[in-house]
């Protein structure tokens, strides 16, 4: 997890990640894409704009070391700082939740159901509730169909292949890095492939090649 710092972090943010951060409401949340510059995914991440020169990135499938280097690079310009940024983060599943005071959570798609992301200084639960391990958690993840990197991706994939184009980017923006092909691909009507959700009737290894019909 890090944290940009100074009066040009949206410009800064606005220009690397694939939503908009630029019109973001102060308090908000947003899903987000890191791609490179041909369009290709390289994590994750919830953003939420604690003020108008403060952004919380919490990183999915990149470390926060990684995240210094391949975004350190590129401030030069800008008055930002990448800050690393502690805590813990919980997921909170279920539809009648309580009320949480915390000063950073945002919704959560997880379940069916629907929930909560909230993260806390600590690791002091933020609620008193029923325990569920990841096993849980990751079922409970794949029947919503809500994409995980890299689980469910390489380093090869387009935002639209992991069906983020709603959620995770936007269109008006202005440019940002890999902004040309995650456009093209959107005038040009999408991607030949994407992920799915398979219902099988016996447990399979994680990577077993699937065959149906001879195919």
């Amino acid at each position: 997890m890090v944290e940009l710092v100074g009066p040009d972090t949206r410009r800064f943010a606005n220009g690397m990640f694939t939503n908009n951060v630029r019109d973001m409401p102060v308090g908000a949340h947003r899903w987000s894409g890191m791609t490179d510059d041909r369009g290709r995914l390289h994590g994750l991440m919830d953003l939420l704009l604690v003020a108008d020169d403060r952004l919380v990135c919490v990183l999915e499938g990149m470390t926060a070391d990684a995240f210094e280097a391949r975004y350190g690079m590129f401030v030069v310009f800008d008055d930002v700082e990448i800050v690393r940024r502690g805590g813990t983060v919980w997921s909170l599943q279920g539809a009648d939740l309580p009320a949480v005071d915390a000063e950073l959570q945002w919704p959560s798609r997880r379940s069916r159901s629907g929930g909560l992301e909230v993260l806390t200084p600590d690791d002091t639960p933020p609620v008193a509730g029923v325990p569920t391990d990841d096993a849980m958690l990751e079922a409970l993840r794949i029947e919503v169909g809500w994409p995980r990197f890299p689980d469910d991706a390489s380093d090869r994939q387009l935002p639209h292949e992991l069906g983020l184009r709603d959620t995770h980017l936007h269109f008006e923006k202005g440019c940002y890095r890999g902004q040309e092909t995650i456009h093209r691909v959107e005038v040009m009507g999408g991607v030949r492939k994407g992920l799915v959700g398979l219902a099988l009737d016996a447990e399979i290894a994680v990577g077993a090649d699937l065959s149906a019909d001879g195919k």
